[in-house]
């Protein structure tokens, strides 16, 4: 206080900063002593409350009800057991003959099987059918074809190569003399494709795959659209046209979703 009157008092300030001041100055005087004694007290005051703490744990430690704080080993352990759930669940699917059905939403037709998997060979009998309409055009597709696929990591990545043979019709009336043109194909397919494999349980799978489809010279039975194309031109090319485009021609194959079950 003594210093501070020395270098405040001959500065020539307002009053009201000047009595600020020394209010100030008077309120850090008198918590001085408090803050220093608190300072010592601090110490013990830990002191204490460790046996405390140490009493509450020791009395918490018979009690049923609490049950016990997880230290690193055990949780080290937890994770240990989930990691060995997780190498036999994989373990089981590449160990032995898995056999069970399937079905699959694709292009250009659905399909529904019978998948087989041994280690990291995989096969499979389908059936593929999909009726739709084209620019007015009823189109059928038919298809019956075996699968071979290959793991080659033991993982969810494979390759495969499909073939069999396409049965195709389409048909549609005549706008001038309402007889129906229909073209009839049948065609060999071969289909290499990859796609991912993932297990929701040991015995539940959901995949996706993305190939090409290539077609093979095969049976053409035009005759009844030729027998009208004198007098409906226009309905046989749209009829023919369709035919080509899902029966000569080369297109995408995408499994949007398939599903499955292996014993």
């Amino acid at each position: 206080m003594r210093f501070f009157l020395r270098v405040v008092a001959p500065l020539r300030v307002r009053p009201i900063f000047t009595l600020a001041a020394l209010a100030f100055v008077e309120v850090l005087a008198q918590a001085r002593p408090a803050l220093a004694q608190s300072l010592q007290d601090a110490p013990g005051d830990v002191a204490e409350a460790a046996p405390e703490n140490a009493q509450e744990a020791s009395g918490n430690a018979g009690d049923p009800s609490i049950p016990p704080a997880s230290s690193p080993h055990d949780l080290e352990a937890e994770v240990n057991e989930e990691e060995i759930e997780r190498a036999a669940e994989a373990q089981a699917i590449v160990e032995g003959l898995h056999l069970g059905p399937y079905v699959a939403f694709a292009f250009p037709s659905l399909q529904a099987g019978l998948d087989a998997r041994v280690g990291g060979l995989g096969f499979s009998v389908n059936y593929g059918y999909t009726p739709r309409k084209i620019r007015g055009t009823k189109l059928t597709l038919t298809s019956f074809g075996v699968t071979l696929r290959t793991f080659p990591f033991l993982g969810a990545f494979y390759t495969g190569f499909a073939f069999g043979q396409q049965n195709l019709r389409a048909e549609k009336r005549g706008s001038g003399t309402g007889k129906a043109v229909v073209e009839k194909r049948e065609n060999l397919y071969m289909t290499p494709h990859v796609g991912l494999q993932f297990h929701l349980t040991s015995s539940l799978y959901f995949a996706q795959e993305l190939g090409l489809v290539l077609f093979a010279n095969g049976k053409r039975d035009g005759s009844l659209a030729r027998s009208v194309a004198a007098t409906d031109a226009t309905t046989q090319g749209q009829v023919v046209g369709v035919a080509e485009t899902y029966g000569e021609n080369w297109m995408p194959y995408v499994t949007f979703w398939k599903l499955g079950f292996q014993f």
